[in-house]
């Protein structure tokens, strides 16, 4: 009785919980994104725009050029910026640029609230997870909330890397790697996923991500011209990379880069006064230290183990990885935790691990909350103003926990190219460390 009796109780707390958040989902978040294009769904319109318009595109990623294009067409917004938005991204928005840009974003925004629910579907169908748990996840998802408000993209990204997921324990390999593809031609990061495909040596999954990614290169350079790719190839790509396509030194991002810049390479008028000038200990840091991260992501996958969860298991783990190491991470990228969350605490219910469960419950949140800066320099102390990061790590090594103690993982017969992986990363990190060296001292000499 007295377990039923709980049961009971927690059904109504989630139900309360439930229709808290939807009702401020829907009386404050939507009301507020439907009123005004803030920002960044004018950075995909406006380029898709000019593409469907017929104008040359090749000068997109210069940011005066684009404010006056924006300024030709009554844009209502400040600023505009494509920087370092990948071109395909934008041809998601092309069929809706027959619209005037604030009538757009709301056919986006009813688009992005229609795809919950068939993400709600591949979650249970994955995890076993309830409808209303896995809505409760979707509600409490502050990035969630950002993306709706912002009109970004990270929300159809979900989706794709999610039915990518369940393409492939249902064993729909060409699917999944198309899937894949696609995704990553949207926003770079789900490329590290095609490891997953490399270390289970899936062929058919990693033939379909070749095709359909040139597929979408040719698509992308048929809209755009080359010249635009070109400039995103050589000046964009790279310094995003670098973790300076937008600017470096706000350690509210909670990334490695920003940290890492924030601490240890001076800039004149960004960072005048790093805690410690040493270009030498930023070029070993900033390879290694999201390797470390990785590293554990990319061994750990087990080619023998083809059981459901054990797939799924390795796939969150390259997810949120890609996320803990994202050079330019924004609050509203972090609504792909969704699906990490719901496959961890559904493992957690089911195995009875109340204090993890809650632990989980508390980084969720902690990850989704947005944390301001201060203002004043204040040396390795910054570090307690980027709990996302923390967080995100904490998450990820809990993962690589459940990873390590599979029994079935435990007696598979050792994998020997393991060993090249790891030979290969740290090859990776060293060839990174020499020519970040070289560029920073090459920025400092200028």
């Amino acid at each position: 009785m007295g377990i039923l009796r709980d049961r009971r109780t927690l059904s109504w707390i989630e139900r309360v919980a439930l229709l808290i958040a939807v009702a401020y989902l829907g009386l404050h978040t939507v009301p507020r994104a439907w009123t005004k294009l803030n920002t960044d769904f004018p950075n995909y319109y406006l380029t898709a725009r000019l593409a469907h318009e017929g104008y040359d595109t090749s000068r997109v990623y210069e940011w005066i050029w684009l404010q006056r294009e924006k300024d030709h067409r009554s844009l209502d917004i400040p600023a505009v910026g494509m920087i370092p938005i990948t071109p395909f991204s934008t041809l998601v928005i092309w069929p809706l640029t027959a619209f005037p840009a604030l009538a757009a974003k709301h056919v986006w925004m009813i688009a992005n609230l229609a795809l919950l629910v068939p993400l709600c579907w591949f979650f249970h169908s994955l995890t076993g997870f309830s409808h209303r748990r896995i809505a409760l996840v979707l509600a409490f998802s502050v990035p969630l909330q950002r993306n709706l408000l912002y009109g970004q993209f990270y929300i159809f990204l979900l989706v794709l890397i999610v039915a990518a997921c369940w393409c492939y324990v249902k064993e729909h390999y060409v699917l999944s790697g198309a899937l894949i593809a696609v995704a990553a031609a949207c926003k770079i990061f789900p490329v590290l996923l095609v490891v997953l495909l490399l270390r289970r040596r899936n062929w058919r999954a990693l033939a379909a991500f070749a095709v359909t990614g040139i597929g979408t290169a040719a698509l992308s350079i048929a809209v755009f011209g080359w010249n635009m790719h070109r400039t995103y190839l050589y000046q964009v790509l790279p310094w995003a990379l670098h973790g300076e396509a937008m600017p470096p030194y706000i350690p509210s991002a909670a990334s490695i880069s920003g940290i890492l810049h924030y601490l240890l390479l001076p800039e004149p008028q960004w960072n005048p006064h790093p805690w410690h000038n040493s270009p030498l200990l930023y070029a070993l840091l900033q390879p290694a230290l999201p390797m470390l991260l990785l590293a554990p992501a990319v061994l750990l996958i087990r080619r023998n183990d083809r059981t459901p969860e054990r797939i799924v298991l390795e796939w969150i783990g390259l997810l949120t990885a890609s996320l803990a190491i994202s050079t330019i991470p924004a609050s509203y990228n972090f609504v792909i935790m969704v699906f990490p969350v719901c496959v961890l605490a559904a493992l957690l219910v089911e195995r009875g691990m109340k204090g993890r469960l809650i632990a989980l419950i508390v980084a969720y949140l902690g990850i989704g909350f947005p944390m301001r800066a201060p203002g004043q320099s204040m040396g390795p102390a910054i570090l307690f103003f980027t709990p996302r990061l923390f967080l995100m790590i904490a998450v990820l090594v809990g993962i690589y926990l459940l990873l390590w103690r599979n029994p079935r993982a435990q007696s598979a017969a050792a994998d020997w190219s393991r060993y090249a992986w790891a030979s290969f990363m740290a090859a990776a990190v060293l060839l990174n460390v020499h020519s970040t060296l070289q560029r920073e001292q090459t920025v400092r000499q200028e």
